[in-house]
């Protein structure tokens, strides 16, 4: 029954060059840390989520 309401979105994102660097060079400090490579989706909505719980926690103060 809970999968009954389970939603999912799609979101398509581009970056420019710069961006991109810098997201490389994030996924590469993570990826020396984890067992496995982590992938472009997983690093950008990891920190996506990350900032939102911290934009949601300014907005309690």
């Amino acid at each position: 029954m809970p999968d009954q309401f389970k939603m999912e979105r799609t979101q398509h994102v581009s970056f420019t060059k710069e961006e991109a660097e810098i997201i490389d060079k994030g996924r590469e400090i993570t990826s020396r840390f984890t067992k496995d490579p982590v992938s472009v989706n997983k690093y950008v909505k990891t920190n996506a989520v990350e900032r939102a719980k911290d934009i949601i926690e300014s907005g309690k103060k």
